[in-house]
């Protein structure tokens, strides 16, 4: 068994103090004294430890449902090989028959075929989480998140400035006047920004997915354990 480390020297003063003998009314006080202190000391570090267990327990979520958006996008990406490989196949299949170009040949095959690649961003989930959306909140608002114009619905003191990552624009996330969240993009260069909230609900069932343009375009989604921006097709 390895041995037992010594406690702190703050709290083995304390010890001696609260459990050593007493011999007057000014010991006895000192000693009461000293308990207090060391119920305090107890209680703050059950608090620390708590807050520990707490974070571990976060990353380990967050370390899921990243593991999560990655079998997801295999699967996605699995699925569109699968839809390429199979037209393909059909493909050679009808242009290396003798009779390709007999009447008809054409009509027996269909006209169109739907693609199966994951919608939204790279990584987007298919749920949210409005729990998880509340701690973006936590943070004292600083002058980087304040926003100089914003829509009548929006509570300016909830902007929250999150993403620079897409080259010219920045990524706010904030809250409305009925309590649900929103994403907002603003493009420095145009001052176009493009807005999108959703309920505590409708945040919980598929978080915030938006795409807004200016000079170029963003697409954002917002899942509440993590917020995805990237370039957008479209631009």
């Amino acid at each position: 068994m390895p041995p037992r480390s010594s406690p702190p020297p703050e709290r083995a003063a304390l010890e001696r103090a609260a459990y050593g003998r007493t011999a007057s009314p000014e010991d006895e006080a000192r000693a009461a004294n000293a308990a207090r202190a060391l119920n305090e000391l107890d209680l703050h570090e059950a608090a620390e430890r708590q807050a520990l267990q707490r974070a571990a327990f976060d990353a380990a979520d967050a370390r899921e449902r990243r593991a999560h958006r990655i079998r997801s996008r295999l699967i996605g990406a699995g699925g569109t090989l699968a839809a390429v490989a199979l037209l393909a196949a059909a493909g050679a299949i009808l242009f290396s028959s003798p009779d390709h170009h007999a009447p008809g040949r054409f009509s027996e095959l269909p006209r169109s075929v739907a693609a199966t690649a994951p919608p939204g961003p790279v990584g987007r989930t298919s749920s949210g989480s409005a729990a998880s959306a509340e701690h973006w909140f936590d943070e004292p608002q600083k002058d980087s998140d304040v926003r100089a114009q914003l829509p009548d619905d929006i509570d300016a003191a909830s902007t929250r400035a999150v993403d620079s990552s897409v080259d010219g624009w920045q990524v706010f996330v904030a809250r409305d006047a009925a309590g649900g969240f929103c994403v907002i993009a603003a493009e420095t260069a145009s001052g176009t920004s493009g807005t999108s909230c959703a309920t505590p609900d409708q945040f919980t069932s598929a978080g915030i997915l938006m795409t807004t343009s200016g000079t170029t375009s963003i697409t954002v989604y917002w899942d509440g354990f993590d917020l995805t921006a990237e370039p957008s097709a479209a631009s």
